[in-house]
């Protein structure tokens, strides 16, 4: 068995890869989230990037939909979601998303392809004198830069209109934020994914430490079959007794954190399933039945969608999709603001007529433009001074000064004065919107 390298800052593990089944899936789930990744940027709707988190306007543009800050609620739903159904497949088939589809494994997986095409496992030991192994290594190196920087680029693109970012790049414009962030995204994707590696599954990522939690009895888990495998012996023909394991070691030498997977179910194996590819290799040269590390449950009578723990994280899911699709459903699609103004309460003008400012904030959340008309519904004496009428571009905010004018106020103080706001748009129902009036205590 190979030593266990843990204490090294940087390791050398997986030091081998082997390829099978579970490689051919990680391969072909890392190459389409890459996909969706690489190509989510690109997309465009109506004249506009389909994805965009746009920071300067406050607001997330999907396809469509365009979610402002008041929608915090909903991006807590979706998260609160995201995060009970990564419970409910930890529950199921324990950390498949670490050795399948987690981003730090998928660019570890790259990284790791990179290396071994360009060096050698026969040369990754050479001196310092070999002059062909370092041009290699640094031929490496640059590989793995140019991959991070792409990776921080499309990022950022979800942040800045990919198009104006490779653009503001090519001509040397790029504004400072952006450039920061890629520069560190650059760096991080570099760090993590070709010289920690492991390390942040073992000691950074906090899913290790929560996985036992979500596990319960009938949780697809990488096991050996010491029952079959043991007594292990490397010369099987002298020893008639001997277990299917020979002993070889390869289960610990393609491991991407380095365990034993024969020693029992540790923190540390991310559920990749490369020792399974390994060993069924040297079953199936062997002639002996595959399969001696495989994907096992501790209790396999009981069914894995009967376990109370899955069914409350099943419920949860539920009762949270409900939610989030009845306030999906329910949102409004226009949102109106008004403030007094709070420096200037109020001003005499002509007329014996005492005026209060206000100010109006229209949110558009409709891919239309609207015309908005804004009327007073419950003070005959008061009038909107100006233009009562806005057009709202869609998807857009707008921020508009009225003045409300009273002559001869009858009642001295702060009164009611309700809004009636009303809108082009036959999906939107016509709306009140509740403010104050103040009229000063004037004495001749």
């Amino acid at each position: 068995m190979q030593p266990n390298n843990h204490n090294k800052i940087i390791s050398d593990y997986p030091q081998k890869v082997i390829y099978g089944y579970f490689s051919k899936i990680r391969f072909i789930v890392g190459l389409l989230l890459i996909c969706i990744y690489c190509v989510g940027c690109w997309l465009s709707y109506d004249g506009h990037q389909a994805i965009l988190i746009n920071t300067e306007a406050r607001k997330l543009q999907l396809f469509s939909w365009i979610f402002w800050p008041q929608d915090l609620f909903l991006l807590s739903l979706a998260l609160i979601i995201s995060a009970f159904v990564l419970f409910a497949v930890t529950n199921i088939a324990g950390r498949i998303w670490c050795g399948y589809a987690c981003p730090q494994s998928t660019f570890f997986w790259i990284f790791s392809y990179i290396k071994r095409k360009i060096i050698p496992t026969n040369q990754n030991n050479k001196s310092n004198s070999n002059y062909k192994y370092w041009g290699q290594a640094i031929l490496v190196h640059l590989c793995w830069l140019i991959i991070s920087v792409l990776f921080a680029t499309t990022f950022v693109g979800y942040f800045v209109p990919i198009k104006q970012l490779l653009t503001s790049i090519y001509l040397t414009t790029i504004e400072f934020t952006p450039a920061f962030w890629i520069i560190t995204i650059t760096l991080v994707t570099y760090i993590n994914a070709g010289i920690l590696k492991e390390k942040i599954c073992l000691n950074v990522c906090p899913y290790a430490r929560l996985q036992s939690v979500m596990f319960a009895d009938s949780t697809k888990v990488i096991a050996y079959d010491a029952t079959r495998g043991e007594p292990r012996a490397r010369h099987i023909k002298t020893n008639v007794n001997a277990g299917d394991c020979v002993d070889c070691g390869l289960c610990v030498k393609v491991c991407p954190t380095g365990i034993d997977i024969r020693q029992g179910l540790q923190y540390e194996c991310i559920s990749c399933g490369a020792c399974i590819d390994a060993c069924n290799s040297v079953m199936t040269k062997l002639q002996r039945k595959i399969n001696l590390i495989s994907y096992k449950s501790q209790n396999s009578e009981k069914p894995w969608y009967k376990t109370p723990r899955l069914i409350g994280f099943l419920l949860a899911i539920s009762i949270a999709i409900s939610i989030l699709t009845i306030k999906l459903v329910s949102r409004d699609l226009l949102l109106v603001e008004i403030l007094p103004e709070r420096n200037v309460l109020y001003r005499v003008v002509a007329n014996n007529g005492i005026e209060n400012i206000y100010h109006l904030k229209l949110i558009n959340k409709t891919s239309l433009t609207q015309k908005i008309a804004i009327e007073i519904i419950n003070n005959n004496q008061a009038s909107i001074k100006g233009n009562a009428n806005f057009i709202l571009d869609a998807n857009d905010i707008s921020q508009h000064v009225i003045r409300v004018v009273v002559h001869n106020p009858q009642v001295v103080g702060s009164t009611p004065l309700i809004f009636g706001v009303k809108s082009d748009n036959s999906q939107i129902q016509p709306m009140k919107v509740e403010s104050r009036f103040f009229v000063p205590n004037i004495k001749d």
